[in-house]
């Protein structure tokens, strides 16, 4: 892992935000990982206070409006 994250810096001028932003995504929960209600709970109550909520730090969406319409359509309502 640290060679990999030596590697990448290797020619990025802003090399601390890059590392925390691997580190982040190093340490975030994975798919399939199960949390008990008061990790939740403080997940949540983390992702409130974020600056942004929205993305995690490469960008990609944490949170996704979906309407009643998309939500009927595809279970064939």
């Amino acid at each position: 892992f640290i060679l990999e994250l030596v590697d990448d810096l290797s020619d990025e001028r802003n090399w601390r935000e890059k590392t925390i932003t691997t580190l982040a995504c190093r340490s975030a929960v994975k798919a399939g990982q199960r949390l008990d209600a008061k990790q939740i709970h403080a997940l949540l109550e983390q992702l409130a206070a974020a600056e942004n909520p929205f993305t995690c730090p490469h960008g990609r969406p944490i949170i996704v409006r979906i309407s009643e319409q998309e939500i009927l359509r595809r279970f064939g309502r």
